[in-house]
């Protein structure tokens, strides 16, 4: 979404990874409930205080906001183990979000050696 205001959606791609195929499912969908979405968009305006939500999502009848189909083809969904699988060739930014904790701190030590 910040992409698309920062006029960066032609060149950027995202890769998702994980283990686990329920999240790559659930992320897939890029589906969130309208009762999630409005803790968000006070936040999200006061960033892209040019655009709307309307221009990143589209609503369904059952109270969903889903992801423009022109956003999400900008991601991928590749299954990935962070400490046995190679590092990918270009990242510029990664984000481990609640990753580290399921680390043991010799697991730990050999992410910091990628990270």
């Amino acid at each position: 979404m910040c992409l698309t205001y920062k006029g960066f959606l032609k060149k950027p791609t995202g890769r998702v990874t994980d283990l686990s195929k329920s999240i790559f499912k659930k992320a897939k969908k890029a589906e969130y409930s309208l009762m999630v979405m409005n803790k968000y968009v006070k936040s999200f305006l006061q960033y892209i205080h040019l655009g709307s939500l309307n221009d990143c999502f589209r609503y369904d009848s059952y109270g969903h906001a889903i992801v423009r189909e022109e956003l999400k083809a900008h991601v991928s969904f590749r299954a990935h183990n962070l400490i046995h699988d190679p590092m990918f060739r270009k990242c510029d930014i990664i984000f481990c979000v609640y990753v580290m904790i399921y680390f043991d701190d010799i697991s730990k030590l050999k992410m910091g050696v990628f990270l």
